[in-house]
C-alpha cells in the first residue's frame, strides 16, 4: 500500500536538515569549545526544541495519512491530534518560560 503524503509534509529528512541548517548558521547542538557554556546550552536547547516541532508536524502529517488511508477513524484522528496539540502547547509554554 503506498502512502501519500499530506501537501505540510516534512520529508523524511527534516531533523538532519534542522540540524544542517542550524549549523550553517551557527547554531549547531554541539559543544564548541571557542564559546560560552551558556551559549552552547542555548545552542543545544534551540536544536531540541526545533526537532521536537519537527517531529510533531510529522506525527500530524502521519496521522492526516492513516486517516485517508481509512486506518483509523474519525474520533481516533481528533483524540490523537488533541494529544499532539497538547503536547505542542506545553513545549511553547515551556520554551517562552526560559526567555
Amino acid at each position: 500500500m503506498r502512502r501519500e503524503h499530506h501537501r505540510d509534509a516534512p520529508g523524511p529528512g527534516i531533523l538532519i536538515g534542522l540540524v544542517v541548517d542550524c549549523d550553517a548558521h551557527g547554531d549547531a547542538g554541539v559543544v564548541d569549545d571557542d564559546i560560552e557554556p551558556a551559549e552552547n546550552a542555548r545552542r543545544s536547547e534551540a536544536l531540541e526544541f526545533q526537532m521536537k516541532l519537527a517531529a510533531m508536524r510529522a506525527e500530524r502529517s502521519t496521522l492526516l495519512d492513516l486517516r485517508g488511508s481509512q486506518l483509523i477513524n474519525d474520533d481516533t484522528l481528533n483524540k490523537l491530534m488533541r494529544e499532539v496539540d497538547l503536547s505542542e502547547t506545553a513545549l511553547q509554554t515551556r520554551g517562552k518560560g526560559k526567555k
